[in-house]
């Protein structure tokens, strides 16, 4: 019988392997968001593969963690943060039996990775007034574009819905200048929420 978990960590690594999801340069779309974005403090980028994002947050200041079931991606991670000159911690871990990895964080960071039941834990992990990203392509991605499938896309309205526990600071759904239909939304965990 095959074990979930390590099916999925083989074929994360055999994607990586072949250069799928490597892009050196955090998303446009992402980085549109540091107005939004607390102070530097701790900071966690779950299934955040070869640390894109966790790396521009570090040479903000950020102390990071990167969470990726991918061994293989978070040696990429490690190389690509030695190159740019800081520091990352790795985390390897599937998010989806496990969830996120214990707090507090004053960022999380959720970037292409749909896992209804983790954003659900999210609030317990921040640290008050902590924050969380999200971007995560909607059904109406699928107008132009056949991946990602419906089991990983958001419906209209349902970003709001997920981070309505939370104070929510921003959130949109928008074609974004790299061509996909987003829902982006960042939330607070202010001193009145769970």
């Amino acid at each position: 019988m095959s074990d979930p978990a390590s099916d999925s960590r083989e074929r994360w690594n055999a994607r990586y392997r072949a250069g799928e999801h490597t892009g050196p340069t955090p998303s446009r779309t992402f980085t549109d968001l540091e107005p939004f974005l607390p102070k530097p403090g701790r900071g966690l980028d779950v299934a955040g593969g070869v640390g894109r994002h966790a790396i521009w947050l570090a040479q903000r200041g950020w102390q990071m963690t990167v969470a990726d079931i991918s061994p293989v991606a978070l040696a990429m991670a490690h190389e690509r943060a030695r190159e740019a000159g800081v520091t990352l911690q790795a985390v390897e871990r599937d998010l989806e039996q496990l969830g996120v990895p214990p707090g507090p964080w004053d960022l999380i960071v959720c970037f292409h990775f749909l896992w209804r039941p983790l954003l659900q834990q999210v609030a317990a992990a921040l640290s008050e007034r902590g924050r969380i990203v999200v971007v995560q392509p909607t059904r109406k991605n699928l107008e132009r574009h056949p991946r990602p499938g419906p089991a990983f896309l958001l419906d209209e309205g349902e970003l709001r819905q997920i981070l309505a526990p939370m104070t929510i600071v921003h959130c949109e759904e928008t074609w974004t200048s790299e061509g996909r239909h987003e829902a982006i939304g960042v939330a607070e965990k202010s001193p009145r929420n769970p």
